[in-house]
């Protein structure tokens, strides 16, 4: 008996001397266990056995079941029709139905025991695989959003790094470093869960490897703020362009002097402004060097940190560059959450 309800293809054994009987107990064990529902209908449509009803359906007492009542009328439609689409194609049918907020698979498969055709049904809760399955969606989605924009980011850096370099040396040196840095930012995001970041970890990522190598002073004080992903970024970027700049014209090209950042946040009503601010200063240092101090209007780390950086957190900023010390200082808001 046992051949003809197993089809040859499954990977099943069993010992033929165990009684069907025995075999019928241990898979009713089994499907309790499983905690899986199981319906068996006759070939009439008869329902003639339910095991592990899901508790959304109530069975009522008494010698028949009324399966309009039971699944509800919306449910107990469908469910018949996919029925007697199993038994017409003679074939596996499986379909998802939605009840109290719930959603369920039903899986109708026909069986064949001696010329009696039954529809023997596996009801399985999907909620929370669909919902798994949905923020899955909803993650690959924002991974394409954020993959996007980051190309986007690192196609405009390509773009104006070119537009300002004078040899394809100079622009591999300047086009590496920005993209160190969108990377430094980047790990931070991603180790937040795309979260976001700390600034003091996001200051110190940018400029550790530069100022450790030098002997001026570089320290980060204020406020730990909390960064959203394009945030994070963008500020990280102007990071990168002041201390790079830094090596090249300022305090750090001399090997001495300080460089402070801070970071400030103040509560007004619903919003937190923040401000934060560079300064590099050493007295003398830059009088001499006046004449290769960097032109806002011919770089693109000055753009950056003008306009670029403002635009993309919706504030302002002031980029000072004196006899004795460079100024960068970032006002914008952020919403109270």
């Amino acid at each position: 008996m046992w051949q003809t309800l197993i089809k040859d293809d499954s990977n099943v054994w069993y010992d033929e001397t165990f009684k069907t009987n025995d075999y019928l107990q241990c898979f009713i064990q089994a499907f309790i266990i499983s905690n899986l529902c199981t319906t068996i209908h006759d070939q009439n449509g008869k329902i003639v056995f339910i095991l592990n009803l899901p508790e959304i359906w109530t069975l009522e007492k008494g010698l028949g079941i009324d399966e309009a009542r039971l699944f509800g009328a919306g449910i107990y439609n469908q469910f018949n029709k996919l029925r007697d689409l199993c038994l017409d194609t003679n074939s596996d049918q499986t379909a998802s139905y939605h009840a109290c907020g719930r959603t369920f698979e039903f899986n109708c498969s026909p069986m064949n025991i001696n010329g009696m055709i039954y529809i023997v049904t596996v009801i399985s809760d999907r909620t929370d695989d669909r919902r798994r399955e949905k923020t899955l969606q909803t993650l690959l989605r924002e991974v394409s959003h954020r993959s996007k924009n980051m190309l986007a980011i690192v196609q405009s850096i390509a773009s104006q790094t070119d537009k300002h370099s004078a040899t394809i040396e100079n622009f591999l040196k300047k086009f590496t470093g920005r993209i160190y840095s969108l990377s430094a930012s980047q790990d931070l995001i991603t180790n937040s869960s795309w979260e976001g970041a700390r600034f003091f970890q996001l200051a110190l990522e940018q400029t550790e490897r530069y100022a450790t190598e030098n002997d001026a002073a570089l320290t980060i004080s204020g406020d730990d703020i909390d960064l959203n992903p394009n945030e994070a970024l963008h500020i990280g970027l102007a990071l990168h362009e002041l201390v790079v700049n830094s090596l090249a014209y300022g305090v750090l090209s001399q090997g001495q002097g300080e460089i402070s950042i801070t970071s400030k946040s103040l509560l007004k009503d619903e919003q937190v402004e923040i401000k934060i601010e560079w300064r590099e200063c050493l007295d003398g240092i830059f009088h001499h060097k006046k004449t290769h101090v960097i032109q806002p209007e011919k770089k693109f780390g000055v753009e950056l940190l003008e306009r670029i950086l403002p635009a993309a957190v919706s504030g302002s900023a002031e980029y000072t560059v004196g006899l004795d010390s460079i100024v960068y200082k970032l006002t914008f808001l952020k919403t109270v959450e």
